[in-house]
């Protein structure tokens, strides 16, 4: 995720992975199609009412096909009813 990310421009900290890892080891999401790896993102939990996402891309070559939307609804369930924080670009 980290190197899908600085692939795009994205500056992420050092130790973001990390960190997030040990706060919500089950938040990590990888989108696969025909066991290749095309799309992640990050849906952390932080507590009962706070979550956060992030690191939320899709290859070039699969996107505008509908497989990014389904990551997205899978983090969105992993967070349920929680208020969500989320990182992004100026271009997204």
């Amino acid at each position: 995720m980290i190197n899908w990310a600085k692939k795009e421009g994205w500056n992420p900290g050092k130790y973001d992975l990390k960190t997030f890892y040990h706060t919500d080891s089950q938040g990590f999401f990888i989108g696969k199609l025909n066991n290749e790896s095309i799309g992640c993102i990050s849906a952390i939990s932080y507590d009962e009412y706070f979550g956060f996402l992030g690191f939320y891309i899709v290859k070039s070559d699969f996107r505008g096909k509908g497989y990014g939307i389904q990551l997205w609804r899978h983090a969105l369930s992993h967070l349920k009813e929680r208020n969500i924080g989320l990182d992004g670009v100026v271009a997204q």
